[in-house]
């Protein structure tokens, strides 16, 4: 289960293209392979709190995951709006039923679908620890109720940082309060985000060491092993130095040899709208960025 963040339902480009058609190293074992179809502002597909998914913006959506999944893929549907509606916080301003209520309509969409992932926010932040536990456990009550019984990815607290899971600047550390959720399934893995750079952000492109990333999980690693949890590394980038391109490579390498705690992983990112960024997989006049390469001799490899 492994794959890139890309844009949402951004058919015909470069990453899509393989994908599809089988050609190259990311479309030749679909089946093993988690892709992100998302980044998706929720008020995208719910412009109003409470109301029936837009129309327009579902059938692309469904447009999208079925093309996918119809080739074998899986395809991780994430909300990407850091536990916000707008300007408001899931928990203060909004409230939590109003978040568990949109799952709920999504997973009624995809339940049918087993290769559809559900990844509840991309990198909730600024908010207390247990009111984003209580969010993501309303959640999966609602997905659950639905009839759904897809894998949940859970993220933690302070922007889902694996180098931060035991810290508290961001309040009770993710270590502690992620063991208080609770799938009647048991079928949720955790979400963790990790990036190469000085600050773990992703903004710089050069990276710290050629070992920094899995120095960087350790820890995380660690606690799903004590605690019998399942991982997920939804991002990780680096630029395009010799440097970086071995620490993404050592990632990958680290996340094959304990895939016993790691159901999968996505690297940051792909898509049109990122053009030339530094981290960018998709192609450029048709050339494979240096990072697509670093990562090749891993996309055929499942860490399930």
């Amino acid at each position: 289960m492994l794959g890139v963040q890309e844009d949402a339902c951004a058919p015909k480009t470069p990453i899509w293209a393989r994908l599809l058609c089988g050609c190259a190293p990311l479309g030749q074992r679909l089946d093993e392979r988690r892709r992100r179809a998302g980044r998706g502002d929720g008020r995208r597909l719910q412009p109003a709190r409470n109301q029936p998914l837009n129309a327009a913006e579902l059938n692309r959506l469904t447009t999208t995951v079925n093309t996918l999944t119809a080739k074998g893929a899986y395809v991780v549907l994430d909300v990407h709006n850091y536990a916000r509606y707008g300007t408001g916080v899931v928990g203060a301003e909004i409230p939590i039923a109003d978040f568990a209520e949109f799952w709920g309509r999504l997973a009624v969409e995809f339940k049918g679908n087993a290769k559809v992932v559900f990844a509840l926010m991309n990198e909730p932040h600024d908010m207390p620890t247990e009111t984003w536990i209580e969010a993501a456990n309303a959640a999966i009550v609602s997905i659950r109720a639905a009839g759904a019984t897809n894998l949940i990815l859970v993220p933690g607290n302070g922007w889902s940082g694996a180098h931060s899971s035991d810290a508290t600047f961001y309040g009770t550390s993710n270590a502690e309060a992620l063991l208080k959720i609770a799938d009647p399934k048991g079928y949720v893995a955790f979400e963790v985000h990790q990036h190469l750079d000085e600050d773990s952000s992703g903004k710089s492109p050069a990276c710290v060491s050629e070992t920094i990333g899995v120095e960087r999980l350790q820890g995380f690693t660690a606690w799903l092993r004590k605690h019998r949890k399942k991982g997920f590394l939804g991002e990780f980038s680096g630029g395009s130095s010799a440097v970086c391109l071995k620490a993404i490579a050592n990632v990958a390498i680290y996340l094959e040899q304990n895939k016993d705690v790691y159901v999968g992983w996505t690297y940051w990112a792909a898509g049109p709208s990122w053009k030339s960024y530094f981290t960018s997989l998709e192609p450029r006049d048709g050339a494979d960025t240096p990072q697509m390469i670093s990562l090749q001799a891993h996309l055929s490899v499942s860490t399930r």
